[in-house]
């Protein structure tokens, strides 16, 4: 529908084809029944935008001031008296324009409310746990700055779905890439002031700043004015920092990198390298110690329990004596670097201890894998070792276990039968 005027008279010209381009043309000298129907072509458009923006069906109400301030809007925008084309297109972005302080309801969440969010993903439990621990951090860092229990704290613009986006697509992609040891180096920051819903806040935001001190993250200041350190992007780098430093010797598989959509000195760019360690890294491992004279049994074996579980590749135990001619015991455990304050935090506060020593160590490792074999007494899971083209096998001592018990045959018996069907099925 366009307006056409020919000598003092105005008609209406319908055009399908130009409906979606053109509404209406607008003129000062306009009577009041075209007035109205320029108003009612400008609600419907408003109303458009608002149910975008309000997430609503329908609006019911529009005041005609609206309309009128749009229309004076427009004309001030144009620097003209007579808006001669005004296309719908044009109209939206004004009313984006009118709108654009609050394109969408502050939804304030708690931690509850987000695992609640994340116990409905559709993803295995790797994924979950991750997405909680850095929403944790975040937590716990907002509950410091705020001096308020962890509980009542509410996110605000962490607690956006963009947010909640970034953080379960990084454990996403962690978890699909299976990544096992994520090394973080010093993230840049800039200096100055941000404005957020709490008002100016200097930079390092208080969220982020505690979020790097709790953690260890390491800052690198540079002489950029605003924030490139987030909340959300320490919290998941600290919930996915395992090592300091990178390996002596790798190999780069993939690299990925990601720009930033605002405007530095330097490139505003964050590099992700996927990172394959060769096998010489694979044999250096650390062996911590500490000898303990005042420790019961009880607490000897269940801090054994506890370190196994957390990762460790070996514990075990060694009689000494101490000073004062006192009998004690060494513990000693081996483990990965990337283990050491995980196993190192399990030992003081599991054991009386009050210090340890650590030290790197060298091994020499087989070539293995893990096959099943299906004996007379059911599966059984058997390690298959390589050695200079000779092959070992050693069936699992949980199966052979879980055959004696439930089966009643003696462990000789069923250990020799998983053995000699793994050999079996490798000269197959």
């Amino acid at each position: 529908m366009i307006w056409e005027r020919t000598g003092r008279c105005w008609r209406m010209r319908w055009r399908a084809w130009e409906w979606m381009d053109t509404i209406c043309i607008l003129d000062g000298r306009l009577c009041a029944v075209w007035m109205h129907l320029i108003l009612m072509c400008i609600w419907r458009s408003m109303s458009m935008v608002m149910r975008k923006a309000t997430v609503m069906r329908k609006v019911t109400v529009m005041r005609k001031v609206t309309a009128m301030k749009m229309v004076t809007a427009m004309r001030k925008a144009t620097g003209m008296r007579k808006v001669t084309a005004m296309s719908m297109s044009t109209v939206m972005r004004m009313a984006r324009m009118r709108w654009s302080r609050h394109p969408h309801p502050h939804v304030h969440r708690n931690l509850h409310d987000i695992y609640h969010i994340i116990d409905r993903l559709d993803s295995n439990e790797r994924v979950k746990e991750m997405a909680r621990t850095m929403f944790r951090i975040v937590a716990e860092a907002e509950s410091k700055a705020h001096g308020l229990p962890v509980e009542q704290v509410h996110f605000h613009e962490v607690g956006a779905i963009d947010s909640i986006v970034d953080i379960i697509s990084a454990a996403v992609c962690i978890d699909n890439l299976g990544v096992e040891d994520v090394v973080v180096s010093a993230l840049s920051e800039g200096h100055g002031h941000v404005h957020c819903q709490h008002g100016v806040l200097p930079v390092p935001v208080p969220a982020t700043a505690n979020i790097a001190s709790s953690y260890g993250l390491k800052l690198h200041f540079t002489d950029n004015d605003g924030e490139m350190v987030t909340p959300t992007g320490a919290a998941i780098a600290a919930a996915l920092r395992t090592k300091d430093r990178l390996p002596s010797s790798c190999r780069l598989l993939k690299v990925g990198m990601g720009a930033g959509n605002k405007v530095f000195k330097q490139a505003n760019v964050l590099r992700a390298m996927l990172l394959e360690t060769s096998q010489e890294e694979d044999r250096t491992m650390w062996v911590l110690e500490t000898n303990l004279d005042d420790c019961t049994g009880e607490m000897l074996g269940l801090a054994m329990e506890m370190l196994l579980d957390a990762g460790a590749a070996d514990v075990w135990y060694t009689p000494i004596h101490m000073k004062k001619n006192r009998p004690a015991y060494m513990l000693s455990v081996l483990c990965r670097e990337s283990s050491i304050e995980a196993m190192e935090e399990i030992i003081l506060t599991q054991t009386t201890t009050i210090g340890i020593r650590r030290y790197p160590t060298e091994r020499t490792i087989l070539e293995r894998s893990e096959i099943q074999v299906e004996t007379s007494y059911g599966p059984a899971d058997v390690k298959v070792c390589a050695y200079k083209g000779r092959t070992f096998f050693y069936p699992e001592y949980e199966s052979i276990r879980r055959i004696c018990r439930e089966q009643g045959v003696d462990f000789q018996t069923a250990y020799h039968q998983a053995r000699m069907k793994a050999e079996e099925s490798r000269q197959d």
